[in-house]
């Protein structure tokens, strides 16, 4: 039965899922890191003050602190400020945002196994990595699933290529440290390809 179970493809990935669900609405956690209003405080006081600037920052970094600030490139404030306009400007709505990008994410990995018909029990193996990624309050979860979502277009039946070209521009557009990897990474595979 357990056996049976396990080869379920992604019943790891549902249980993990659940878990991080449970602990956002029993104890709301994960507590966002001590940086976060480095991230989201520009979006913070656009929303309440009018002005796309961090003020916590000021006596560290003037310019920050009281002009336009942006500590990454500007897609994940974008998604943060769509988010945030809907939902409230709380740390635990953003935590709600990161925990619904995690889904997604999952839900992309799934589709990329799905589709190089990788087995069940190597899927669920494979799902306890998301134990090991917090998807807390960082820029890079835009850019992680955005960047599934460039693996997944080329990993589709029938080929994904302008998925996956536009899918790495809009992950640069959020992180460029992790659109580089996966640009990497996509690279590879194409070369793996051809070369196969």
């Amino acid at each position: 039965m357990i056996r049976r179970l396990a080869e379920k493809p992604g019943i790891v990935f549902v249980l993990v899922f659940a878990w991080k669900v449970a602990l956002l609405l029993f104890t709301a956690q994960p507590v966002p890191n001590n940086d976060s209003f480095f991230y989201d405080g520009p979006v913070v006081n656009y929303l309440l003050h009018g002005k796309y600037c961090n003020p916590s920052l000021v006596q560290a970094l003037p310019i920050s602190g009281g002009e336009i600030f942006s500590a990454y490139p500007p897609l994940y404030q974008t998604v943060l400020l769509g988010w945030m306009g809907a939902f409230g400007t709380s740390a635990l709505s953003a935590m709600w945002l990161h925990l619904g990008l995690l889904g997604l994410y999952a839900l992309i990995v799934l589709a990329i196994f799905r589709q190089l018909r990788v087995p069940g029990l190597l899927v669920n193996l494979a799902g306890l990595f998301l134990f090991g990624i917090t998807f807390h309050d960082r820029p890079d979860t835009v850019a992680h699933v955005l960047g599934a979502l460039a693996v997944l277009g080329l990993v589709r039946a029938g080929g994904g290529l302008w998925l996956t070209v536009a899918a790495l521009v809009l992950a640069f557009c959020a992180s460029l440290q992790i659109g580089g990897v996966y640009l990497l990474w996509c690279g590879l595979v194409v070369i793996g390809n051809a070369w196969m």
